[in-house]
């Protein structure tokens, strides 16, 4: 396949790393060990392209979380468990053998929303402006333009506009999750990984996140893991299929749903 491709195969991985293409998320041998040996990925390769949405598809189990969080840099946090492999975003090395990283650093350019996000002991403008202000942004008037402007894109700033500045708001799981949405643009990361959401989302809230996607992977990369199949054929062009830790299809979405090359993905 060509380097604009999702897939690259193991020998073209070297010739892949170094070319000049429009790379956002490149991994090659990826791996996540547990202390007792067992491996939860195994020698995952792809790439994803400096924009778009790509589709991240299997079953409970299959290692989507555990993809998400290892290329964050959290799995390698947890206790006892270990990363292999390699990861560039945008050509450079966010793990690899011998190499120290900035793991804030790294965590500044993926925008990151979990599967159940969660709130800070704060006010909700608190919560939004946190990174910017871990940052050492101390601006009142940009950081405020900031939340209204990340709330009215996803819909959220005529219901919590008068409550922003007051302390033990709590809010549903739909909103929450939105929230977490807001708080990630505003710190206007290259890639966005989604986790697949932990909450029943209203059609109409459904439909409107994926309107959010649909503009933003036109700037973005975005891996976003879903269990439903139509959501990933409506809004991806290409498709990763985890199984049991393992990397069984990947390349563009409609050829996959469509003419598959494996078995698995099939029967899925």
């Amino acid at each position: 396949m060509g380097h604009d491709m999702l897939f690259f195969e193991k020998a073209d991985v070297g010739e892949c790393a170094d070319d000049a293409s429009p790379t956002g998320l490149r991994v090659e041998n990826l791996g996540v060990e547990t202390p007792a040996g067992i491996l939860l990925l195994r020698s995952l390769m792809f790439a994803l392209p400096s924009r778009g949405l790509t589709a991240l598809i299997g079953p409970e189990a299959a290692g989507k979380t555990v993809l998400l969080r290892a290329l964050l840099r959290l799995s390698d946090q947890v206790d006892g468990l270990r990363l292999h492999g390699r990861v560039f975003l945008h050509g450079q090395p966010i793990l690899a053998p011998g190499i120290e990283v900035d793991r804030e650093a790294v965590r500044r350019q993926l925008g990151w929303v979990p599967s159940v996000p969660g709130l800070l002991p704060t006010t909700l403008h608190d919560h939004l402006t946190y990174g910017l202000r871990l940052r050492g942004e101390t601006d009142q008037e940009l950081l405020d333009g900031r939340v209204e402007a990340a709330l009215r894109r996803c819909g959220l700033w005529t219901t919590l506009a008068d409550v922003l500045h007051r302390p033990g708001v709590t809010l549903n799981g739909e909103r929450c999750y939105l929230l977490a949405l807001a708080r990630v643009l505003m710190l206007e990361p290259r890639v966005l990984l989604l986790d697949v959401p932990g909450v029943s989302l209203s059609p109409a809230t459904i439909h409107h996140v994926e309107a959010m996607l649909h503009e933003l992977q036109h700037d973005h990369a975005i891996l976003m893991a879903t269990h439903d199949l139509s959501q990933a054929a409506r809004l991806s062009e290409t498709c990763l299929f985890l199984q049991a830790g393992e990397l069984i299809e990947c390349g563009q979405t409609d050829r996959m749903f469509t003419c598959p090359d494996r078995p698995e993905t099939e029967h899925y």
